[in-house]
């Protein structure tokens, strides 16, 4: 492991506190404790909040104490990142395919209704039929085949 960060020797028991976490010897923490800040910090002997986020100084630590979270959640549970990552993938695809299936559902709906009223038109121009072939000037609409 090359966490850590020499140049700043105030944050070497905070550092130090990590390793003890990652590497399960932890002197005031319960063995097998989880890689947090707040554990960093009580492993250290210090106040929970003392690692803060808005401050510059512990911006390098809280980034080391997250990657040394990762590792041991990795090292505790393997794979489970790439199942989750598998599962979020496989329920993004199923709300996809239901997106499309109500989308072929309503054009086959508009689909139906279209073929609906072009038939309807068709039946009520050969029920005029009758009427249009009393005069002259006017030509009836070819019959569709079928």
């Amino acid at each position: 492991m090359t966490f850590g960060n020499s140049n700043q020797p105030t944050l070497n028991a905070y550092y130090e506190a990590a390793y003890r976490i990652f590497n399960n010897t932890t002197n005031v923490l319960p063995k097998d404790s989880k890689m947090t800040i707040k554990n960093v910090a009580l492993e250290a002997g210090k106040s929970p909040s003392s690692i803060r986020k808005d401050r510059d100084i512990f911006i390098p630590l809280i980034e080391d104490i997250t990657k040394m979270a990762e590792q041991m959640a990795e090292r505790l549970a393997p794979g489970q990142g790439k199942a989750k990552d598998a599962q979020l993938k496989t329920k993004k695809a199923k709300a996809k395919a239901k997106d499309f299936e109500s989308r072929y559902i309503e054009s086959l709906s508009r689909e139906l209704m279209l073929i609906r009223a072009l038939d309807e038109a068709q039946r009520a121009l050969r029920s005029n039929e009758e009427i249009f072939s009393q005069h002259e000037n006017v030509l009836p609409f070819p019959k569709p085949r079928k």
